[in-house]
Protein backbone atom coordinates (compact mmCIF):
# COMPACT_ATOMS: atom_id res chain seq x y z
CA UNK A 1 0.00 0.00 0.00
CA UNK A 2 2.50 2.43 0.84
CA UNK A 3 4.25 1.94 -2.61
CA UNK A 4 1.27 2.63 -4.28
CA UNK A 5 0.88 5.94 -2.74
CA UNK A 6 4.15 7.14 -2.91
CA UNK A 7 4.24 5.80 -7.01
CA UNK A 8 1.12 7.32 -8.05
CA UNK A 9 1.31 10.51 -6.31
CA UNK A 10 -2.09 11.08 -4.44
CA UNK A 11 -2.99 14.60 -3.97
CA UNK A 12 -6.59 13.73 -3.48
CA UNK A 13 -6.99 14.00 0.35
CA UNK A 14 -10.28 12.02 -0.48
CA UNK A 15 -8.86 9.48 -2.48
CA UNK A 16 -5.60 9.07 0.03
CA UNK A 17 -8.24 8.39 3.13
CA UNK A 18 -10.09 5.91 1.06
CA UNK A 19 -6.42 4.14 -0.24
CA UNK A 20 -5.54 3.88 3.23
CA UNK A 21 -8.41 1.78 4.28
CA UNK A 22 -8.25 -0.96 1.50
CA UNK A 23 -5.42 -3.85 1.98
CA UNK A 24 -4.31 -4.69 -1.10
CA UNK A 25 -1.27 -6.76 0.01
CA UNK A 26 -3.54 -10.06 -0.90
CA UNK A 27 -3.99 -9.01 -4.42
CA UNK A 28 -2.94 -11.98 -7.27
CA UNK A 29 1.14 -10.67 -8.79
CA UNK A 30 -0.59 -12.78 -12.20
CA UNK A 31 -3.99 -12.19 -13.72
CA UNK A 32 -6.56 -14.70 -12.88
CA UNK A 33 -10.06 -15.74 -13.84
CA UNK A 34 -12.27 -14.04 -11.02
CA UNK A 35 -16.26 -14.43 -10.53
CA UNK A 36 -17.15 -11.05 -9.27
CA UNK A 37 -19.85 -12.58 -7.64
CA UNK A 38 -17.74 -14.51 -5.03
CA UNK A 39 -18.63 -14.20 -1.75
CA UNK A 40 -14.76 -14.46 -0.72
CA UNK A 41 -13.94 -11.31 -3.56
CA UNK A 42 -13.92 -8.02 -1.51
CA UNK A 43 -17.39 -6.26 -1.85
CA UNK A 44 -18.45 -9.40 -3.90
CA UNK A 45 -22.45 -10.11 -3.90
CA UNK A 46 -25.59 -9.81 -5.64
CA UNK A 47 -25.84 -5.97 -5.81
CA UNK A 48 -29.61 -5.86 -5.39
CA UNK A 49 -28.94 -7.20 -1.77
CA UNK A 50 -26.40 -4.85 -1.03
CA UNK A 51 -25.72 -3.76 2.38
CA UNK A 52 -22.26 -3.35 2.57
CA UNK A 53 -20.06 -0.06 2.59
CA UNK A 54 -17.02 -2.28 1.05
CA UNK A 55 -16.02 -0.26 -2.58
CA UNK A 56 -15.41 -2.99 -5.09
CA UNK A 57 -17.55 -6.19 -5.96
CA UNK A 58 -14.48 -7.30 -7.29
CA UNK A 59 -10.51 -7.98 -7.18
CA UNK A 60 -7.99 -6.31 -9.19
CA UNK A 61 -4.14 -5.39 -9.51
CA UNK A 62 -2.22 -2.61 -8.41
CA UNK A 63 -1.45 -1.96 -11.76
CA UNK A 64 -4.92 -1.42 -12.69
CA UNK A 65 -5.27 1.60 -9.97
CA UNK A 66 -2.04 3.06 -11.60
CA UNK A 67 -2.46 2.87 -15.16
CA UNK A 68 -6.00 4.68 -14.94
CA UNK A 69 -4.24 7.20 -12.57
CA UNK A 70 -1.77 7.97 -14.62
CA UNK A 71 -4.36 8.62 -17.09
CA UNK A 72 -6.25 11.44 -15.17
CA UNK A 73 -3.33 12.71 -13.71
CA UNK A 74 -2.44 13.72 -17.49
CA UNK A 75 -6.44 15.27 -17.67
CA UNK A 76 -5.40 17.62 -14.73
CA UNK A 77 -2.31 18.79 -16.29
CA UNK A 78 -4.43 19.07 -20.08
CA UNK A 79 -7.68 18.70 -20.13
CA UNK A 80 -6.95 19.00 -23.91
CA UNK A 81 -6.24 15.90 -24.02
CA UNK A 82 -8.39 12.63 -26.24
CA UNK A 83 -9.70 11.36 -22.49
CA UNK A 84 -12.82 9.42 -23.63
CA UNK A 85 -10.21 7.24 -25.78
CA UNK A 86 -7.67 7.19 -24.03
CA UNK A 87 -10.30 5.69 -20.41
CA UNK A 88 -11.89 3.57 -23.35
CA UNK A 89 -8.53 1.67 -24.01
CA UNK A 90 -7.69 1.51 -20.42
CA UNK A 91 -10.70 -0.22 -19.92
CA UNK A 92 -11.03 -2.76 -22.73
CA UNK A 93 -7.30 -4.03 -21.82
CA UNK A 94 -8.53 -4.28 -18.37
CA UNK A 95 -11.74 -6.48 -19.70
CA UNK A 96 -9.54 -8.69 -21.66
CA UNK A 97 -7.15 -8.98 -19.16
CA UNK A 98 -9.68 -10.45 -16.81
CA UNK A 99 -11.46 -12.33 -19.10
CA UNK A 100 -14.80 -9.81 -18.77
CA UNK A 101 -14.44 -11.04 -15.01
CA UNK A 102 -13.93 -7.53 -13.55
CA UNK A 103 -15.87 -3.98 -14.64
CA UNK A 104 -13.45 -1.27 -15.09
CA UNK A 105 -15.68 1.45 -14.19
CA UNK A 106 -15.19 1.28 -10.32
CA UNK A 107 -11.04 1.57 -11.01
CA UNK A 108 -11.74 4.49 -13.54
CA UNK A 109 -14.01 6.57 -11.13
CA UNK A 110 -12.63 5.48 -8.23
CA UNK A 111 -9.31 7.00 -9.58
CA UNK A 112 -11.28 10.33 -10.93
CA UNK A 113 -11.31 11.59 -7.23
CA UNK A 114 -7.65 12.34 -8.76
CA UNK A 115 -10.08 15.08 -10.87
CA UNK A 116 -13.11 15.49 -8.54
CA UNK A 117 -12.37 19.70 -8.92
CA UNK A 118 -12.65 19.53 -12.68
CA UNK A 119 -16.17 17.96 -12.85
CA UNK A 120 -17.62 21.14 -12.22
CA UNK A 121 -17.24 20.93 -16.15
CA UNK A 122 -20.68 19.46 -17.41
CA UNK A 123 -19.16 18.58 -20.50
CA UNK A 124 -16.80 16.38 -18.71
CA UNK A 125 -19.65 15.06 -16.54
CA UNK A 126 -21.35 13.49 -20.01
CA UNK A 127 -18.04 12.49 -21.67
CA UNK A 128 -17.58 10.24 -18.85
CA UNK A 129 -20.87 9.02 -18.70
CA UNK A 130 -20.51 8.06 -22.00
CA UNK A 131 -17.37 6.01 -21.41
CA UNK A 132 -19.16 4.50 -18.44
CA UNK A 133 -22.24 3.35 -20.67
CA UNK A 134 -19.81 1.87 -23.57
CA UNK A 135 -18.42 -0.20 -20.79
CA UNK A 136 -21.22 -1.56 -19.03
CA UNK A 137 -22.96 -2.49 -22.74
CA UNK A 138 -19.50 -4.85 -23.22
CA UNK A 139 -21.30 -7.38 -20.42
CA UNK A 140 -24.70 -8.20 -19.29
CA UNK A 141 -23.04 -8.37 -15.77
CA UNK A 142 -21.22 -5.04 -15.78
CA UNK A 143 -24.66 -3.34 -14.99
CA UNK A 144 -24.17 -4.55 -11.38
CA UNK A 145 -21.18 -2.56 -10.71
CA UNK A 146 -22.86 0.58 -11.89
CA UNK A 147 -25.48 -0.13 -9.49
CA UNK A 148 -22.78 -0.86 -6.91
CA UNK A 149 -21.18 2.67 -7.20
CA UNK A 150 -25.11 4.22 -7.11
CA UNK A 151 -26.05 2.12 -3.73
CA UNK A 152 -22.89 2.40 -2.18
CA UNK A 153 -20.31 5.38 -3.24
CA UNK A 154 -20.37 8.67 -1.75
CA UNK A 155 -18.32 11.25 -4.04
CA UNK A 156 -20.59 13.80 -6.00
CA UNK A 157 -18.49 13.28 -9.30
CA UNK A 158 -19.38 9.50 -9.34
CA UNK A 159 -22.50 9.79 -8.51
CA UNK A 160 -23.23 12.07 -10.84
CA UNK A 161 -21.52 10.42 -13.77
CA UNK A 162 -23.03 6.99 -13.03
CA UNK A 163 -26.60 9.03 -12.67
CA UNK A 164 -25.76 10.19 -16.38
CA UNK A 165 -24.63 6.92 -17.69
CA UNK A 166 -27.61 5.19 -16.68
CA UNK A 167 -30.29 7.12 -17.94
CA UNK A 168 -28.32 6.38 -21.12
CA UNK A 169 -28.83 2.32 -21.09
CA UNK A 170 -32.27 3.15 -19.83
CA UNK A 171 -33.06 1.01 -17.12
CA UNK A 172 -36.30 1.87 -15.14
CA UNK A 173 -35.73 0.45 -11.95
CA UNK A 174 -32.28 2.13 -11.72
CA UNK A 175 -33.89 5.12 -12.84
CA UNK A 176 -36.63 4.97 -9.81
CA UNK A 177 -34.15 4.40 -7.73
CA UNK A 178 -32.02 7.17 -8.97
CA UNK A 179 -34.69 9.73 -8.79
CA UNK A 180 -36.58 8.40 -5.60
CA UNK A 181 -33.02 8.84 -3.74
CA UNK A 182 -31.29 11.58 -5.54
CA UNK A 183 -33.30 14.02 -6.98
CA UNK A 184 -33.80 15.89 -3.65
CA UNK A 185 -29.93 16.59 -2.95
CA UNK A 186 -28.03 19.35 -4.51
CA UNK A 187 -25.03 18.10 -5.01
CA UNK A 188 -26.03 15.07 -7.68
CA UNK A 189 -29.54 16.65 -8.40
CA UNK A 190 -28.21 17.74 -11.83
CA UNK A 191 -26.89 14.00 -12.56
CA UNK A 192 -30.48 12.86 -11.77
CA UNK A 193 -32.02 15.13 -13.95
CA UNK A 194 -30.09 14.42 -16.56
CA UNK A 195 -30.31 10.99 -16.09
CA UNK A 196 -34.50 11.17 -16.23
CA UNK A 197 -33.91 12.96 -19.31
CA UNK A 198 -31.58 10.60 -21.27
CA UNK A 199 -33.76 8.16 -20.60
CA UNK A 200 -36.18 9.49 -23.25
CA UNK A 201 -38.82 8.00 -21.37
CA UNK A 202 -42.35 9.20 -21.40
CA UNK A 203 -42.69 7.71 -17.67
CA UNK A 204 -40.46 10.01 -16.08
CA UNK A 205 -41.70 13.07 -17.79
CA UNK A 206 -44.42 13.46 -14.60
CA UNK A 207 -40.76 13.31 -12.44
CA UNK A 208 -38.76 16.05 -14.41
CA UNK A 209 -41.69 18.55 -14.72
CA UNK A 210 -41.91 18.12 -10.48
CA UNK A 211 -37.97 18.82 -10.19
CA UNK A 212 -38.50 21.93 -12.64
CA UNK A 213 -41.35 23.08 -10.24
CA UNK A 214 -39.08 23.04 -7.33
CA UNK A 215 -35.94 24.62 -9.04
CA UNK A 216 -35.66 28.00 -6.95
CA UNK A 217 -32.74 29.41 -9.14
CA UNK A 218 -29.71 28.35 -7.12
CA UNK A 219 -26.60 27.74 -9.23
CA UNK A 220 -27.27 24.38 -9.00
CA UNK A 221 -30.96 25.05 -9.82
CA UNK A 222 -30.01 27.07 -12.64
CA UNK A 223 -27.88 23.94 -14.38
CA UNK A 224 -30.77 22.00 -14.53
CA UNK A 225 -32.94 24.73 -15.90
CA UNK A 226 -30.66 25.29 -18.67
CA UNK A 227 -30.67 21.57 -19.36
CA UNK A 228 -34.18 21.69 -19.28
CA UNK A 229 -34.65 23.91 -21.94
CA UNK A 230 -32.11 22.79 -24.02
CA UNK A 231 -32.97 19.04 -24.19
CA UNK A 232 -36.77 18.83 -22.97
CA UNK A 233 -38.22 20.14 -26.48
CA UNK A 234 -35.49 17.45 -28.11
CA UNK A 235 -36.40 14.37 -25.86
CA UNK A 236 -40.05 15.07 -25.21
CA UNK A 237 -41.50 16.79 -28.50
CA UNK A 238 -45.02 15.80 -27.72
CA UNK A 239 -45.13 16.55 -23.95
CA UNK A 240 -43.28 20.17 -25.37
CA UNK A 241 -46.37 20.80 -27.30
CA UNK A 242 -48.68 20.75 -24.45
CA UNK A 243 -46.42 22.53 -21.79
CA UNK A 244 -48.75 24.96 -20.28
CA UNK A 245 -47.36 28.07 -17.57
CA UNK A 246 -50.57 27.30 -15.84
CA UNK A 247 -48.94 24.26 -14.70
CA UNK A 248 -46.26 26.06 -12.57
CA UNK A 249 -48.83 28.72 -11.31
CA UNK A 250 -48.02 27.87 -7.77
CA UNK A 251 -44.06 27.76 -8.26
CA UNK A 252 -40.81 30.18 -7.24
CA UNK A 253 -40.42 32.85 -9.49
CA UNK A 254 -37.25 31.49 -10.95
CA UNK A 255 -39.26 27.83 -12.38
CA UNK A 256 -42.16 30.23 -13.58
CA UNK A 257 -39.74 32.94 -15.74
CA UNK A 258 -38.22 29.80 -16.89
CA UNK A 259 -40.97 27.74 -18.13
CA UNK A 260 -42.71 31.50 -19.39
CA UNK A 261 -39.20 32.02 -21.42
CA UNK A 262 -39.01 28.76 -22.57
CA UNK A 263 -42.67 29.18 -24.14
CA UNK A 264 -42.19 32.38 -25.63
CA UNK A 265 -39.19 32.27 -27.53
CA UNK A 266 -38.71 36.13 -28.12
CA UNK A 267 -37.72 36.31 -24.68
CA UNK A 268 -35.58 32.78 -24.28
CA UNK A 269 -31.71 32.72 -23.93
CA UNK A 270 -31.31 29.49 -25.65
CA UNK A 271 -32.72 30.62 -29.33
CA UNK A 272 -29.06 28.92 -30.56
CA UNK A 273 -30.21 25.17 -28.86
CA UNK A 274 -33.96 25.34 -30.57
CA UNK A 275 -32.28 26.25 -33.99
CA UNK A 276 -30.50 23.53 -33.76
CA UNK A 277 -32.66 21.47 -32.83
CA UNK A 278 -35.20 22.83 -34.90
CA UNK A 279 -37.09 20.14 -36.76
CA UNK A 280 -38.31 22.21 -40.50
CA UNK A 281 -37.66 25.36 -41.98
CA UNK A 282 -40.14 27.33 -40.86
CA UNK A 283 -39.37 26.58 -37.27
CA UNK A 284 -35.63 27.84 -38.36
CA UNK A 285 -36.67 30.66 -39.98
CA UNK A 286 -39.01 32.20 -37.15
CA UNK A 287 -35.93 31.83 -35.12
CA UNK A 288 -33.85 33.37 -37.14
CA UNK A 289 -36.49 36.53 -37.64
CA UNK A 290 -36.49 36.52 -33.45
CA UNK A 291 -32.34 36.29 -33.11
CA UNK A 292 -32.08 39.12 -35.68
CA UNK A 293 -34.34 41.24 -34.22
CA UNK A 294 -33.04 41.10 -30.59
CA UNK A 295 -29.62 42.50 -32.06
CA UNK A 296 -31.04 45.10 -34.61
CA UNK A 297 -33.64 46.11 -32.09
CA UNK A 298 -31.98 44.96 -28.90
CA UNK A 299 -34.60 46.60 -25.80
CA UNK A 300 -32.63 43.92 -22.77
CA UNK A 301 -34.60 41.31 -23.53
CA UNK A 302 -33.01 38.12 -24.15
CA UNK A 303 -29.58 38.02 -24.94
CA UNK A 304 -27.79 39.39 -27.80
CA UNK A 305 -25.08 36.55 -27.65
CA UNK A 306 -27.46 33.84 -27.66
CA UNK A 307 -28.68 35.70 -30.82
CA UNK A 308 -25.77 36.59 -32.76
CA UNK A 309 -24.45 32.49 -32.48
CA UNK A 310 -27.57 31.63 -33.68
CA UNK A 311 -27.00 33.41 -36.64
CA UNK A 312 -23.75 32.34 -36.90
CA UNK A 313 -25.32 28.95 -37.31
CA UNK A 314 -27.46 29.88 -40.26
CA UNK A 315 -24.54 32.35 -41.77
CA UNK A 316 -27.82 33.33 -43.86
CA UNK A 317 -26.37 35.48 -47.12
CA UNK A 318 -29.35 38.07 -46.29
CA UNK A 319 -28.89 37.92 -42.78
CA UNK A 320 -25.35 39.01 -43.27
CA UNK A 321 -26.11 42.09 -45.30
CA UNK A 322 -29.03 43.06 -43.06
CA UNK A 323 -26.40 43.18 -40.15
CA UNK A 324 -23.37 44.79 -41.89
CA UNK A 325 -25.92 47.84 -43.18
CA UNK A 326 -27.19 47.97 -39.37
CA UNK A 327 -23.51 48.83 -38.48
CA UNK A 328 -22.89 52.27 -39.92
CA UNK A 329 -19.04 52.74 -39.40
CA UNK A 330 -19.20 56.22 -40.70
CA UNK A 331 -21.90 57.59 -38.38
CA UNK A 332 -22.66 58.59 -35.62
CA UNK A 333 -21.62 57.27 -31.95
CA UNK A 334 -24.37 54.64 -31.40
CA UNK A 335 -26.98 54.90 -28.30
CA UNK A 336 -26.08 52.77 -25.36
CA UNK A 337 -28.51 49.91 -26.67
CA UNK A 338 -27.33 49.52 -29.90
CA UNK A 339 -23.48 50.39 -28.75
CA UNK A 340 -24.01 46.54 -27.15
CA UNK A 341 -24.99 44.88 -30.29
CA UNK A 342 -22.38 46.31 -32.60
CA UNK A 343 -19.84 45.05 -30.83
CA UNK A 344 -21.71 41.53 -31.01
CA UNK A 345 -22.42 42.16 -35.01
CA UNK A 346 -18.95 42.68 -35.51
CA UNK A 347 -17.87 39.18 -33.71
CA UNK A 348 -20.23 38.09 -36.11
CA UNK A 349 -18.08 38.90 -39.37
CA UNK A 350 -14.84 37.40 -37.67
CA UNK A 351 -16.41 34.49 -37.97
CA UNK A 352 -18.92 34.62 -41.18
CA UNK A 353 -17.04 34.94 -44.37
CA UNK A 354 -19.04 38.16 -45.91
CA UNK A 355 -16.04 40.12 -48.08
CA UNK A 356 -17.92 43.58 -47.84
CA UNK A 357 -17.39 43.51 -44.16
CA UNK A 358 -14.06 42.83 -44.57
CA UNK A 359 -13.41 45.29 -46.95
CA UNK A 360 -15.03 48.14 -44.63
CA UNK A 361 -13.18 46.48 -41.67
CA UNK A 362 -9.90 47.52 -43.09
CA UNK A 363 -10.43 50.69 -43.22
CA UNK A 364 -11.27 51.63 -39.39
CA UNK A 365 -9.10 53.92 -37.62
CA UNK A 366 -7.86 53.34 -33.90
CA UNK A 367 -10.15 55.93 -32.82
CA UNK A 368 -13.08 54.37 -34.01
CA UNK A 369 -15.63 53.34 -31.01
CA UNK A 370 -15.20 49.81 -32.16
CA UNK A 371 -11.99 49.36 -33.15
CA UNK A 372 -11.04 46.83 -30.79
CA UNK A 373 -14.13 44.19 -31.86
CA UNK A 374 -13.49 45.15 -35.59
CA UNK A 375 -9.64 44.34 -35.29
CA UNK A 376 -10.61 41.18 -33.03
CA UNK A 377 -12.72 40.30 -36.25
CA UNK A 378 -10.13 40.75 -38.95
CA UNK A 379 -7.98 38.79 -36.91
CA UNK A 380 -10.18 36.09 -36.93
CA UNK A 381 -10.26 36.30 -40.24
CA UNK A 382 -6.91 35.98 -40.88
CA UNK A 383 -6.43 39.69 -42.01
CA UNK A 384 -4.62 41.05 -38.99
CA UNK A 385 -1.18 38.78 -37.21
CA UNK A 386 -1.17 37.68 -34.32
CA UNK A 387 1.37 40.35 -33.29
CA UNK A 388 -0.58 43.14 -34.45
CA UNK A 389 -3.85 42.14 -32.69
CA UNK A 390 -1.58 41.39 -29.00
CA UNK A 391 0.42 44.60 -29.65
CA UNK A 392 -2.82 46.71 -29.68
CA UNK A 393 -4.60 44.89 -26.74
CA UNK A 394 -1.32 45.49 -24.68
CA UNK A 395 -0.90 48.64 -25.51
CA UNK A 396 -4.68 49.92 -25.17
CA UNK A 397 -5.19 52.38 -22.72
CA UNK A 398 -9.25 53.27 -23.43
CA UNK A 399 -11.19 50.78 -20.97
CA UNK A 400 -14.41 50.65 -22.94
CA UNK A 401 -11.52 49.31 -25.73
CA UNK A 402 -10.36 47.04 -22.96
CA UNK A 403 -13.22 45.67 -22.34
CA UNK A 404 -13.87 44.78 -25.52
CA UNK A 405 -11.07 43.08 -26.23
CA UNK A 406 -11.04 41.14 -23.34
CA UNK A 407 -14.66 39.35 -24.39
CA UNK A 408 -13.45 38.95 -27.88
CA UNK A 409 -10.59 36.53 -26.51
CA UNK A 410 -13.08 34.22 -25.54
CA UNK A 411 -12.48 30.76 -27.45
CA UNK A 412 -9.15 31.44 -29.66
CA UNK A 413 -9.43 27.80 -30.76
CA UNK A 414 -6.31 26.69 -32.48
CA UNK A 415 -5.24 30.97 -32.54
CA UNK A 416 -4.55 30.71 -28.88
CA UNK A 417 -0.84 29.22 -29.46
CA UNK A 418 -0.03 32.28 -31.28
CA UNK A 419 -1.65 34.68 -29.17
CA UNK A 420 0.55 33.72 -26.42
CA UNK A 421 3.37 33.75 -28.12
CA UNK A 422 3.04 37.00 -29.34
CA UNK A 423 2.33 38.08 -25.57
CA UNK A 424 5.03 37.15 -25.04
CA UNK A 425 7.35 38.73 -27.91
CA UNK A 426 5.65 41.89 -26.72
CA UNK A 427 6.59 42.19 -23.20
CA UNK A 428 10.05 40.73 -24.35
CA UNK A 429 10.57 43.88 -25.87
CA UNK A 430 11.96 47.08 -25.58
CA UNK A 431 9.06 49.04 -23.49
CA UNK A 432 9.46 52.59 -21.56
CA UNK A 433 7.75 52.96 -18.38
CA UNK A 434 4.34 53.91 -19.26
CA UNK A 435 4.11 51.48 -21.81
CA UNK A 436 5.35 48.16 -20.04
CA UNK A 437 3.05 49.75 -17.44
CA UNK A 438 0.14 49.82 -19.56
CA UNK A 439 1.23 46.40 -20.78
CA UNK A 440 1.18 44.69 -17.50
CA UNK A 441 -1.96 45.52 -16.18
CA UNK A 442 -4.12 44.68 -19.50
CA UNK A 443 -2.06 41.30 -19.57
CA UNK A 444 -3.48 40.59 -15.48
CA UNK A 445 -6.83 41.44 -16.53
CA UNK A 446 -6.48 39.15 -19.25
CA UNK A 447 -5.05 36.29 -17.07
CA UNK A 448 -7.34 36.77 -14.61
CA UNK A 449 -10.56 36.07 -16.96
CA UNK A 450 -8.62 33.37 -19.36
CA UNK A 451 -6.18 31.59 -16.79
CA UNK A 452 -4.99 29.39 -20.20
CA UNK A 453 -3.80 32.27 -21.79
CA UNK A 454 -0.91 32.22 -20.13
CA UNK A 455 2.61 31.43 -20.74
CA UNK A 456 5.67 30.27 -18.25
CA UNK A 457 7.85 32.45 -20.24
CA UNK A 458 6.62 35.66 -18.93
CA UNK A 459 6.62 34.49 -15.19
CA UNK A 460 10.53 34.18 -16.37
CA UNK A 461 10.23 38.04 -18.03
CA UNK A 462 8.31 38.89 -14.18
CA UNK A 463 10.66 37.30 -12.38
CA UNK A 464 14.02 39.45 -14.39
CA UNK A 465 11.67 42.72 -13.94
CA UNK A 466 12.15 42.22 -10.11
CA UNK A 467 16.08 41.23 -10.42
CA UNK A 468 15.67 38.03 -9.44
CA UNK A 469 18.18 35.34 -11.31
CA UNK A 470 19.91 38.40 -13.20
CA UNK A 471 24.00 39.44 -13.12
CA UNK A 472 23.30 42.86 -11.09
CA UNK A 473 20.02 42.29 -9.29
CA UNK A 474 18.15 45.55 -10.50
CA UNK A 475 14.82 45.74 -9.93
CA UNK A 476 13.20 47.31 -13.33
CA UNK A 477 9.82 47.81 -12.78
CA UNK A 478 8.26 50.46 -10.33
CA UNK A 479 6.27 49.79 -6.89
CA UNK A 480 2.08 49.04 -9.00
CA UNK A 481 3.99 47.31 -11.86
CA UNK A 482 5.38 45.18 -8.86
CA UNK A 483 2.17 44.23 -7.29
CA UNK A 484 0.30 43.81 -10.78
CA UNK A 485 3.30 41.10 -11.47
CA UNK A 486 2.93 39.05 -8.50
CA UNK A 487 -0.81 38.86 -8.64
CA UNK A 488 -0.20 37.46 -12.17
CA UNK A 489 1.59 34.73 -10.09
CA UNK A 490 -1.03 34.57 -7.74
CA UNK A 491 -3.65 34.04 -10.09
CA UNK A 492 -1.89 31.05 -12.20
CA UNK A 493 0.55 29.08 -9.30
CA UNK A 494 -1.01 25.52 -8.27
CA UNK A 495 0.38 22.63 -6.90
CA UNK A 496 1.58 21.32 -10.51
CA UNK A 497 3.72 24.30 -11.27
CA UNK A 498 4.64 26.39 -8.26
CA UNK A 499 7.96 25.07 -8.15
CA UNK A 500 8.87 27.42 -10.99
CA UNK A 501 7.86 30.15 -8.96
CA UNK A 502 9.09 29.32 -5.16
CA UNK A 503 12.47 30.29 -4.70
CA UNK A 504 11.12 33.52 -6.65
CA UNK A 505 8.21 34.25 -3.67
CA UNK A 506 11.21 33.32 -1.18
CA UNK A 507 13.55 36.00 -2.26
CA UNK A 508 10.92 38.72 -2.74
CA UNK A 509 9.61 38.12 1.03
CA UNK A 510 12.82 38.34 2.32
CA UNK A 511 14.09 41.10 0.84
CA UNK A 512 12.79 43.73 2.56
CA UNK A 513 15.33 46.01 2.05
CA UNK A 514 14.75 45.90 -1.54
CA UNK A 515 11.20 45.72 -2.43
CA UNK A 516 8.19 47.72 0.04
CA UNK A 517 6.44 46.33 2.80
CA UNK A 518 3.21 45.39 0.45
CA UNK A 519 5.09 43.55 -2.07
CA UNK A 520 7.01 41.47 0.80
CA UNK A 521 3.58 40.99 2.09
CA UNK A 522 1.69 39.77 -0.92
CA UNK A 523 4.74 37.44 -1.84
CA UNK A 524 4.45 36.09 1.05
CA UNK A 525 0.89 35.63 1.13
CA UNK A 526 0.79 33.68 -1.78
CA UNK A 527 3.00 31.04 -0.62
CA UNK A 528 1.33 30.67 2.74
CA UNK A 529 -1.59 30.40 0.13
CA UNK A 530 -0.35 26.91 -1.31
CA UNK A 531 -1.54 24.18 -0.59
CA UNK A 532 1.15 21.49 -1.63
CA UNK A 533 2.12 19.48 1.66
CA UNK A 534 5.95 19.78 -0.28
CA UNK A 535 6.34 23.32 0.21
CA UNK A 536 8.96 24.55 2.32
CA UNK A 537 7.55 25.25 5.96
Amino acid sequence: MECLMESSNFNNPALRDALSRLDLSHLPEAVATIQANDPDISGGRVIAHVKSNQLFTGQFEKSDLEAFTKIWTRYRRNPKMPLKQELMQQSKAMIRNYRGEVCPIEVMLYTSNLAANMFINRKLLDEVADVVCSIVREKDGFLRSLKHILHVWKWEQTINVCEIAAGKLGDEELLRYIYDNFHYQEEVSYGCFCALMESRNELFVPDILSMVHDLTGTDADKQIGNKFKEKFGVHFPEYRKRLDGNMFRDAKPYAKDLVRRMLNPERNDNLAGQYKNATNQDEQKYLLHIATERVLHFDGSGSPYDAINTLKLAANEAVSERLFRSLDLDGKPKQRSTRITTAVIANYFGSINYPPAIQAFSKVDPTHEYYAPIRMALFFQDKVSSDDVVGDFLAESRPDQIKMYLACFFNLGERLPPVRAATVRYLSTDLDDDRLSTAIMNYYQLIQKYRHLYDPQVGELIQGWFGYGTAFGTIQIRLQEQNTCLKIIQTIIDDFNYKKYENFLYFVAEEGMEFQPSVCNLAKTILQNLKSTTIKA
